[in-house]
């Protein structure tokens, strides 16, 4: 209904306009030559004529138009979203949390999913049974995580939530909300019932922190999540950088008797 409105006005526009062209036409070329000739005549002629070639003319430019328009919000979605669980991918999750967080200076939460022993699921299930975990998993954490909070697949297993900070015990409730909803209900597939369960870092975005940083400090969290036997939740502290720190020099190598310590700066974070 819209696109025939719009259809017929810019028609009637035309005609209006078809109809001041001849007349001024007629009035500067014709009525000197032939002064008893009626304008109106010719004016009407070329307004039929207008309507006729004007009106579905322009509603095919508008249909067109509007395909062009609906494709375009469509790329521009597919680029934003993953394809499998419909959630923001990585690129949005990054530019919006940006835009949303560290450029407007508001302290959040972040809170980093990952599936434990997935490469497992996806041996003996096949990619489309490990695609119906991560489906019903991205459903899982969207559905506690609610509409206020940004909730992203990272890639592969990882997912992310990022949110206002309500206080670290909030957001550790939050993340042991979303272990409980990844565990407590099996994916079906294909007659059999795959369980699985989650390892969660939460880790806190406050003012002068990067996202960049706020993702590292909840990925160590993750790691202390599953080296302590997964299926867990663990909140980031600083002191986990210092211990990390104090075992990496306590590491030695032996070369040619000498006892050389081992350069912390070239061991990673986390694993």
């Amino acid at each position: 209904m819209r696109l025939m409105g719009r259809t017929l006005l810019l028609a009637a526009l035309s005609v209006v306009a078809s109809i001041g062209v001849t007349l001024l036409l007629e009035y500067l070329f014709v009525r000197p030559f032939f002064p008893g000739m009626n304008l109106y005549i010719g004016a009407g002629i070329a307004a039929g004529v207008s309507a006729l070639l004007a009106t579905p003319t322009i509603y095919v430019f508008l249909r067109l138009q509007a395909r062009l328009a609906a494709l375009y919000a469509r790329v521009e979605r597919l680029a934003m979203t993953d394809d499998l669980t419909g959630l923001m991918n990585r690129r949005s999750f990054l530019a919006e949390g940006e835009r949303r967080h560290v450029a407007g200076g508001v302290p959040a939460t972040v809170v980093l999913i990952d599936l434990d022993r997935f490469k497992t699921v996806n041996d003996r299930y096949g990619h489309a049974g490990g695609d119906a975990v991560l489906e019903q998993a991205a459903a899982a954490i969207a559905a506690v995580a609610g509409a206020h909070r940004l909730v992203a697949r990272l890639g592969g297993e990882e997912f992310v939530v990022l949110g206002p900070c309500e206080g670290e015990e909030a957001a550790e409730i939050l993340a042991e909300a979303i272990r409980r909803a990844i565990g407590e209900r099996p994916v079906l597939w294909n007659g059999e019932a795959i369980g699985v369960t989650a390892s969660i870092g939460v880790a806190r975005l406050s003012a002068g922190v990067t996202l960049g940083a706020a993702l590292s400090f909840a990925d160590e969290a993750l790691y202390r999540a599953k080296r302590a036997g997964r299926d867990r939740v663990v909140a980031f502290r600083p002191e986990m950088v210092f211990d990390d720190l104090k075992a990496w020099q306590a590491d030695e190598v032996r070369r040619d008797g000498v006892v050389v310590p081992i350069d912390p700066a070239a061991r990673p974070l986390s694993a």
